[in-house]
Parts: C-alpha cells; sequence; structure tokens
C-alpha cells in the first residue's frame, strides 16, 4: 500500500481537514485502487467513481469538512442510496446512516458484494484478501474485504446472526455490530427487524470512536478504561460452543493468557441452561420475520433461485404460534438475564467465528456466539491482531452491556493495542 492507503479513517479526516491532503486525492487514490486490485477481490458490485470524485470536490469547497471528511466507505448493496440501489429497499434516498456519513464529509465509493437474501444465502463472489481460495463470510464480505483491501477506509454492513464479526474475522478487520436499535434500520434491507442492525468495518478500532460522534452514539457515562489492568474481563462460551474449532479455541485460550499477564482478571463466566435455547429461539424468529419481510419474493420466482430463501420459508411455514410466543418470551428474560450476568464484569470475551476462514464455494462460514448476541441486542467489537495454523485472521469479540457501545469500543482498542504488540515482538 502507498502512503495514502495506510491511512486509516480517522488519519484521513485529520489530514483532510487540516489541509495537508486533499479528499479529491483520497477519491482519486481509492478509484486506482480498485480499478487495480478489485477485479480480483471482486468486493464491489457497483462502483461510482466520478460522483466519489464530485463529493471529494465540495468536500475541499467546505470551510468545515465534516468529522469524517475525505474517508472512503464502501457500503453494502442492501443500504439504499440516493444514487444507486440494488438490493435495497427503496431508490432514490439514502438511508438515515448514510444521509449522517454524508453530511460528515464521508466519500462513498461505491456498494459491495452482499450474499444473498438471508443469512445462509449461498457464498456471494468476493475472496478473501488474505487467501484467495477462501470466503470473505456472509453477508457483507464484501464490505470487510474491501476494508481489508485497502479499497475504502470504512464499510458498511448488515448483521441478522454474526455477520458483521464473522466477516470482520475472517478478512482480519475490525468489526462493530452496535447495540439494537441505536443506528436507525431506515433505509436498508431487513431480513428480521427483531434482530437486524448495521455493521461498521475498519481497519482501526478508532475509527469507531469517530463514527460513534458522528452518528450521535450517546455516552454511557462511565469512565474510559485507559489500560487493560485491573478490568474484569469474562471469558463466556455460549450454547453452541461445540462448534468452535481447534483452531480458535487455541487462540481464544492464547488472548485470555495475554490478558491475564497484561493485569487483568480474567474469569469464567457461564450462562444458565436458560441460554441453551437461544439459538433455536434465533432461528424460529428470524425465519417468520423472513417469511413476513420475503413475501414479494415468495410470490416470484426467487425462492427458486436461493434455496435458502426457500427453505427459510418452508421453515417458517411449519412454526405454530405458541411456538413463535414462547422465542419471544425466552429472548426477552434472557436480555433482562444476561445484563445481571455481564454486571458483574467489564466486558465478555468470546470467538467471532468458528474458525478461520472457510473454503469459498462452500458455505459462508459459521459464527460463534454472536446469532444469540444478536438476539441479545448487545454491542459487539471485533478485534483483530490473531492467526490460525494456516496464518489466516482470527477475530475475538468484546461484549459489554446494552447501549454502552463506547465503553465496549474502548475496552476493544486496549485489547487490539494488546495483539498489534505481541505481534510486533513475535
Amino acid at each position: 500500500m502507498s502512503a495514502i492507503e495506510k491511512l486509516h479513517g480517522h488519519e484521513i479526516a485529520e489530514a483532510v481537514q487540516s489541509g495537508k491532503i486533499s479528499a479529491r486525492d483520497i477519491a482519486a487514490n481509492a478509484a486506482m485502487r480498485i480499478a487495480k486490485f478489485d477485479p480480483l477481490i471482486g468486493a464491489y458490485s457497483q462502483v461510482s467513481s466520478e460522483l466519489a470524485m464530485s463529493q471529494a470536490e465540495d468536500v475541499d469547497n467546505q470551510r468545515d469538512k465534516g468529522l469524517l471528511a475525505g474517508i472512503t466507505v464502501g457500503l453494502s448493496e442492501s443500504i439504499a442510496t440516493k444514487h444507486s440501489v440494488r438490493r435495497a429497499p427503496v431508490s432514490g434516498l439514502d438511508a438515515t446512516c448514510v444521509s449522517a456519513l454524508r453530511t460528515h464529509g464521508a466519500i462513498l465509493v461505491g456498494q459491495t458484494v452482499s450474499a444473498g437474501l438471508t443469512p445462509s444465502s449461498p457464498p456471494a463472489k468476493t475472496r478473501n484478501p488474505h487467501d484467495f481460495s477462501r470466503t470473505a463470510g456472509g453477508s457483507s464480505g464484501g464490505a470487510a474485504a474491501a476494508v481489508a483491501s485497502g479499497l475504502c477506509a470504512l464499510g458498511l454492513g448488515t448483521q441478522t446472526a454474526g455477520e458483521t464479526s464473522l466477516s470482520a474475522s475472517y478478512c482480519g478487520v475490525w468489526g462493530w455490530k452496535p447495540t439494537w436499535s441505536l443506528i436507525s434500520q431506515d433505509g436498508f434491507r431487513q431480513a428480521s427487524p427483531t434482530c437486524d442492525t448495521v455493521g461498521f468495518f475498519a481497519r482501526s478500532g478508532v475509527d469507531f470512536s469517530l463514527l460513534a460522534d458522528a452518528l450521535h452514539v450517546p455516552d454511557d457515562q462511565q469512565p474510559t478504561p485507559k489500560c487493560l489492568k485491573g478490568l474484569r474481563i469474562g471469558l463466556c462460551r455460549g450454547p453452541d460452543w461445540e462448534n468452535i474449532k481447534p483452531a480458535m479455541i487455541d487462540a481464544y485460550e492464547s488472548a485470555a493468557k495475554s490478558l491475564r499477564l497484561e493485569g487483568a482478571d480474567v474469569i469464567e463466566v457461564r450462562l444458565p441452561s436458560l441460554f441453551d435455547g437461544l439459538p433455536e429461539a434465533h432461528r424460529k424468529i428470524t425465519a417468520k420475520e423472513g417469511l413476513a419481510t420475503f413475501l414479494g419474493e415468495m410470490l416470484t420466482n426467487a425462492p427458486e433461485q436461493d434455496p435458502a430463501l426457500r427453505d427459510t420459508i418452508d421453515s417458517a411455514k411449519r412454526l405454530s404460534p405458541t411456538e413463535m410466543r414462547n422465542a419471544y418470551t425466552l429472548s426477552d428474560i434472557c436480555r433482562s438475564e444476561f445484563e445481571d450476568i455481564i454486571s458483574g464484569v467489564d466486558a465478555i470475551l468470546t470467538p467471532s467465528a468458528c474458525d478461520e476462514a472457510p473454503e469459498a464455494g462452500v458455505d459462508q462460514g459459521e459464527a460463534a456466539m454472536d446469532a444469540i448476541s444478536t438476539l441479545l441486542h448487545v454491542p459487539v467489537l471485533s478485534v483483530p491482531g490473531l492467526t490460525g495454523p494456516h496464518g489466516l485472521p482470527l477475530g475475538m469479540s468484546i461484549i459489554t452491556p446494552r447501549y454502552s457501545d463506547r465503553r465496549a469500543i474502548a475496552i476493544a482498542c486496549l485489547v487490539g493495542d494488546l495483539f498489534a504488540l505481541e505481534n510486533t515482538m513475535a
């Protein structure tokens, strides 16, 4: 990467705001790199170089260039923009989150590939930048791969199960799944209103603090931790722990050891048996809500074109009213229980995925605890820096209570600094 391409989002904003570099230069560099490398990676479904240059010129001409001045953004094709959409639910309008980014001077360089209509749809064409034979994850793998490849500074995707953390882990970038409803769902293609949220990707956790400012994420009014020493970190093995592969378990145990050596108080946090039913509750809720969401596709040929969509529809039709009431009730109870459980620690650490990225063309991979954390509505920060036996990235997730996103970002940044330091010393 050149000097420009190595800049993180917050560094781009600082350089453009100070006049050290123009937003136009940033946009031109991104267009050049996309043209050169995206044919290999397949992160973008549509590129808007001319529009990006026009946005950049607008930023350069403003006295107040905005919090996100010149930061290039790759946007999932499932999120609406006023210029160009594919799978987004509306055209001619920006999603609320997109409008906020534009207002603060961000530059939208194109729309990234989103895999299918459901979280379990077949893999997309996007290749993992670390190994072209591997998947970048789904359904937000396009946005994660674009960030990992330096084709944009920030990426926006969506999450219904564990797509943000999963793709971040596979591509070796930072991922942030905010508290549910903290960021407006307006303007992106939903699969499950109970679970859906926008997800963010970056090459630096500090970028998320800047995004939080731009998106008016409230301060959780707790002291921001300055170091890991003395923090209570809970190790949580969720209901689907048997799906975690040895490579990720080794990395998880190594991360826990590193945190202890850094002075953190690392303890085991066990979820009550009540939580064992959450993965199934998540499946039922997303299936039933997906039936309503994809009604239009169900009445066309889309179910025949997308086997995962057909399976979702068939599964949802078999669910009884009693099953659905029980699933929603269990979710409500577990959200309250989880708040009590997590109150005893500063954050929970859990794997962001079950393993290294699998071979492309097989599936999109499998998230770890993120399906239930999505249903629990808590913020999740996937931290890069660890690798598996094939040299591929492995991410670790930091989880905190609902509406404590800024604290989650701060703790994740401390963990990321520790991983980076260990990589430097290795």
